[in-house]
């Protein structure tokens, strides 16, 4: 049975964490703004020629609110990159996990290739971003992100695998696995692709011929 008596301090004790429930709502509202507002922007003028301060008056927000959910452009470019990047490291997982006698290692270093230039095809402008904000002083590193050091895992790992199974000769895994993503670099990449005409197949014949074909036994 309801004591009656303390029915209205239950009510005022709840009321206490509407003002933290309404704060949590603006924020997420806030952040949905200014995501949408920047996809937008991104894609009528480019992520380079957009500026942090046209992001925050589109999404009707201020300057400091902005910075305050997203320090720099890159962080944007992040999240709206999140669930692609999401998706794009679940096929890594998958990949390395395929036990099928039909799909070697060197198969699997072959669509690892062709996923992380596809990755790279699809969204250079933001990665360019990202890159180009993580490498300011006092920033965390592009080679230090949960992105890469997961792409470089992935890759490192199934080199190694191709050394044990004598599939390639003996290597430095890990050091293979950092000069091969050196190469799809977003600047680096955009050089091969738009500038010298390459196709996504050619990149990765020639990624292939310089650090996989030499190495074989």
């Amino acid at each position: 049975m309801i004591d009656a008596e303390n029915e209205p301090a239950m009510i005022e004790h709840n009321d206490v964490y509407a003002p933290e429930r309404r704060e949590r709502c603006d924020a997420a509202e806030n952040r949905l703004q200014i995501l949408a507002a920047a996809r937008a922007l991104f894609a009528q003028q480019g992520v380079e020629h957009t500026t942090m301060h046209e992001i925050a008056r589109a999404a009707k927000v201020g300057q400091g609110t902005l910075y305050r959910r997203f320090a720099h452009k890159g962080l944007l470019c992040e999240a709206l990159l999140a669930s692609d990047i999401d998706c794009f490291l679940a096929r890594l997982d998958a990949l390395r996990a395929l036990s099928s006698p039909d799909v070697s290692v060197l198969d699997k270093i072959d669509r690892l290739l062709a996923d992380l230039i596809a990755m790279t095809d699809s969204h250079i402008p933001m990665l360019a971003v990202m890159q180009h904000e993580a490498c300011k002083p006092n920033r965390p590193d592009f080679c230090h992100t949960p992105l890469y050091q997961q792409m470089h895992a992935h890759l490192a790992g199934l080199l190694r695998q191709a050394a044990q199974q004598g599939a390639l000769r003996r290597l430095d895994a890990d050091f293979t696995a950092h000069a091969i993503i050196a190469t799809l670099t977003p600047t680096f990449f955009a050089l091969q692709r738009f500038d010298l005409g390459q196709s996504q197949a050619q990149i990765a014949a020639k990624i292939r011929a310089v650090f996989i074909e030499p190495l074989r036994p």
